[in-house]
């Protein structure tokens, strides 16, 4: 099985060269939900390491049809940083994104108190 390392690695070389990967399950059909998430921490923290803060939680795939058609039991979540966040009514830099696409999200801010801890 791939190592949570080695995901985020190759996760971090993809978003400096602005370059697609295959979801790593196309090669790796083993991976499991811990991997999965051990890797995205290691990418979140690689982002904390060059200064950005944590700044919230995102879920995903929160519809039964979605989670079904994905093949997936629940919702997922994931980090955001502030590296991730434009300013209201700010211009988005889309040389600098991989697959540029808008999405509505509705979002809630909280203080620092009310997030869950991250993985260590």
């Amino acid at each position: 099985m791939i190592e949570a390392k080695d995901m985020a690695s190759q996760l971090i070389a993809a978003e400096e060269a602005r370059t697609a990967i295959s979801p790593f399950s196309d090669s790796h059909s083993d991976i499991d939900i811990e991997t999965a998430y051990a890797a995205q921490w290691e990418f979140v923290q690689s982002k904390l390491d060059a200064g950005e803060q944590l700044t919230g939680a995102k879920l995903g795939l929160t519809s039964r049809a979605k989670q079904e058609a994905m093949n997936v039991a629940e919702p997922l979540y994931g980090w955001i940083t502030s590296g991730m966040i434009v300013d209201y009514g700010g211009p988005v830099d889309r040389s600098s994104l991989i697959h540029p696409r808008a999405e509505p999200e509705i979002a809630r801010s909280c203080s620092a108190a009310t997030f869950p801890h991250p993985p260590p």
